[in-house]
C-alpha cells in the first residue's frame, strides 16, 4: 500500500533527527556539567578600605556610581547617559588598563576559586586570555566584567545546535531544513493517525 510505503520511508528520514532530539533533549533535562560550563565568572572582590569620599565635578550627569576594590586597587563603575565609566576611585581619573602581568594575575585572582577547571593563564591576546585548561575568559575592563567558555561550553552549545537542527551552520539552510525536519514530523504523525484509523474501520467492519 502506498501510504503504509510512504510511513516507512517518512520515518525513515526523521530517524537520525528523532535520534538526536530524543539524545540530546535527555541531556537538557538533567543539564550535567552546566554549573561550570555556564558559571558567571566575576572579578574577585575585596572589603574596602580607606574609602574617601569622591565627588568629581561631573557626577551630577552621573546616573549610577558602584565602587569596588580588586587587587588592582579601588574601581568606580559610573553610568552616564553617554556609556559607562571605568574611573580610580582614588583619584576620579580613568582607571587606565594595567599591565600584562598585573591582568593576568587579576584573572588568575577570579579563577582562582575552582583550579580543576580553569587552571591558570598561560596566553593573551588583547583582552582574551586562555587557561592551560583550555578555558577562555575575555574581559570587559572599561565594565570590569568577565566572560568565560570552556570546552564543556562549546560541547553543549553544540548540541543545542543538533537539537535544532542547526547542523550546517548556515543560518537560512538551517532554519529551512528545520522548518522541512518539522513538516516531515506532523507528516508522519497524521499519516500514522490516518492509517491507525484506516486499520480500525477495517477491523470494525461487520463480517458476514
Amino acid at each position: 500500500m502506498i501510504s503504509r510505503r510512504l510511513h516507512k520511508i517518512l520515518g525513515l528520514l526523521l530517524l537520525l533527527p528523532l535520534l538526536a532530539w530524543g539524545a540530546t533533549g535527555i541531556v537538557f533535562y538533567f543539564k550535567p556539567g552546566y554549573g561550570d560550563a555556564y558559571e558567571q565568572l566575576t572579578p574577585k572582590f575585596y572589603p574596602l578600605k580607606n574609602v574617601a569620599p569622591l565627588i568629581p565635578e561631573n557626577s551630577a550627569q552621573w546616573l549610577k556610581a558602584t565602587r569596588v576594590q580588586t587587587q588592582l586597587g579601588q574601581h568606580l563603575l559610573v553610568n552616564t547617559a553617554d556609556g559607562v565609566a571605568h574611573l580610580n576611585a582614588s583619584t576620579g581619573a580613568e582607571f587606565s588598563q594595567p599591565t600584562d602581568a598585573q591582568l593576568r594575575a587579576f584573572i588568575n585572582d577570579a579563577i582562582a576559586h575552582n583550579p580543576a577547571r580553569y587552571g591558570q593563564v598561560i596566553e593573551r591576546e588583547g583582552d582574551v586570555f586562555t587557561t592551560n585548561t583550555g578555558v577562555v575568559i575575555t574581559l570587559d575592563w572599561p565594565r570590569l566584567q568577565l566572560r568565560q567558555r570552556g570546552p564543556d561550553t562549546e560541547f553543549i552549545d553544540t548540541l543545542y545546535r543538533i537539537h535544532y537542527l542547526q547542523w550546517s551552520g548556515f543560518k537560512t539552510f538551517d532554519r529551512v531544513f528545520g522548518l522541512l525536519g518539522i513538516a516531515l514530523l506532523f507528516s508522519l504523525s497524521l499519516l500514522g493517525f490516518w492509517l491507525y484509523l484506516q486499520h480500525r474501520r477495517r477491523t470494525q467492519r461487520p463480517t458476514r
